[in-house]
Order: C-alpha cells, then structure tokens, then sequence
C-alpha cells in the first residue's frame, strides 16, 4: 500500500531535489520517493567506520 507524507525542506534540500529532478526529468514527487526509500531500507554497515582506520600491505 502507498502512503501520503507531507513534509517541509530546507530550501537548500528542495533545490538539490529540483535539479535531480530537472536533470533526470522525472517529477519532483518521484525523486523524492525515491531518496526517502532508499535511506529508509539501507542498512548500515558496522564495519564502516573502520574504513581507512588502519594500514595494511593488501590492495583490496
């Protein structure tokens, strides 16, 4: 099912929607959709902050 969410940006956020949206040419209302879902279903990864923490001689 799909939900209605009215929200209130920052004019610094809802220009950076406004041009994806402009530059994607999708509706604003998508770009946002999608930005929301996305940070909503990501999981974070623990061992992140680690990233860089450290030197090691291995490449990858």
């Amino acid at each position: 099912m799909n939900q209605t969410l009215h929200i209130q940006l920052s004019d610094q956020a809802f220009a950076s929607l406004e041009r994806t949206a402009n530059a994607t040419d999708q509706p604003l209302e998508v770009i946002a959709a999608l930005w929301l879902e996305q940070v909503a279903t990501q999981r974070d990864d623990p061992l992140d902050a680690l990233i860089g923490s450290f030197s090691s001689a291995g490449s990858d």
